[in-house]
């Protein structure tokens, strides 16, 4: 369902379009609630009898949780076929102030009372009630810090370190040296530290780095919870990975011959947060025009355009078949 921004008036106008799918349709009767949240330190009838004192008698149901006692209070109740708009957005409104900016609808049917639907005031999805800013130009412009990705900063790569680089050659196993940077005498104490922390955890040093199982290759880079202090010393007798070690050595770049040594094992990539889009998450969530116009276009040109934004459930083809497009 699209997202669209929701206020008084336009959630009475959804709960109206809603009703019309149900089997008595504008002549069911509705209860307009919000939720109150009750500590397990506050009595029940403490909390019912402060909403009873405002006005609200009518508790339409209770549930709980380890914390909590969440009362669904009804703000007003009526049949959609009958009541004036004024009342509706009253209660609405009144619903949305009490509930901290969010409501429920709810209709009766002979087995009871059955959600209608949620919302929430704003631009919010009220299914999963994820918010959305407000398009403006520039939150699609990578070129503005309101819609540039954080992270690369509107770039769309980052350098960062490169296992190609640091791992040159993977015919070569541990022992013999395919960690490149612990081959010079320098960092040789680190090269004497894998190999301890190698035997002592099983893993293979005498093999070709390519032929390493995932999780070995995981110990390698990830390390074994580990770390560095910051004079390069092991801490907590543990491996603690090339990853860290970087980081530890990326806090000695004040130092001109660090920053010389890491640029040999640097590259740029692709920004993992935008995926190359340059743009932050809530510029992708946008999409403009049709699947047809979208395929149309795409037809006559390269394949591309699928940004997937961070946080989405959706695999690839569920989002290809999305309508429009948001490049």
């Amino acid at each position: 369902r699209p997202v669209r921004e929701h206020t008084p008036g336009t959630i009475w106008k959804d709960i109206r379009e809603r009703l019309l799918i149900t089997p008595e349709g504008l002549d069911s009767r509705i209860f307009i609630t919000f939720d109150i949240s009750v500590p397990d330190n506050l009595p029940l009838e403490t909390a019912i009898d402060g909403l009873s004192a405002q006005g609200f008698t009518h508790i339409l149901k209770k549930t709980s949780d380890s914390q909590h006692v969440i009362l669904t209070v009804v703000s007003d109740r009526f049949r959609a076929s009958g009541v004036e708009k004024t009342r509706a957005i009253d209660a609405i409104e009144q619903a949305l102030d009490k509930g901290n900016g969010q409501i429920s609808a709810w209709f009766r049917t002979p087995d009871g009372e059955k959600l209608l639907g949620r919302w929430q005031q704003g631009f919010v999805c009220g299914d999963c009630q994820k918010a959305f800013k407000l398009p403006t130009a520039a939150l699609f412009s990578f070129n503005s810090p309101v819609g540039a990705c954080q992270h690369c900063r509107g770039y769309g790569r980052i350098i960062s370190v490169d296992p190609d680089l640091v791992i040159p050659d993977k015919s070569l196993s541990l022992e013999k040296g395919a960690v490149k940077p612990w081959t010079t005498p320098a960092l040789a104490g680190f090269f004497k530290e894998l190999i301890v922390f190698g035997s002592r955890d099983g893993i293979r040093l005498n093999i070709p780095y390519a032929q390493l199982s995932q999780e070995e290759k995981h110990w390698l880079w990830k390390g074994h919870g580990g770390t560095l202090d910051k004079h390069g010393n092991t801490c907590g007798n543990a491996w603690y990975g090339i990853e860290h070690f970087f980081e530890w050595l990326e806090s000695k770049n004040y130092k001109m011959y660090v920053r010389v040594m890491l640029s040999r094992y640097r590259s740029y990539t692709p920004c993992p947060v935008c995926h190359g889009s340059r743009l932050q998450t809530d510029a992708l969530y946008w999409r403009y025009g049709t699947a047809e116009e979208r395929n149309t276009i795409l037809n006559q040109t390269a394949e591309g355009g699928y940004f997937l934004p961070q946080g989405l459930s959706f695999d690839q083809q569920t989002y290809r078949e999305l309508p429009g497009f948001h490049y």
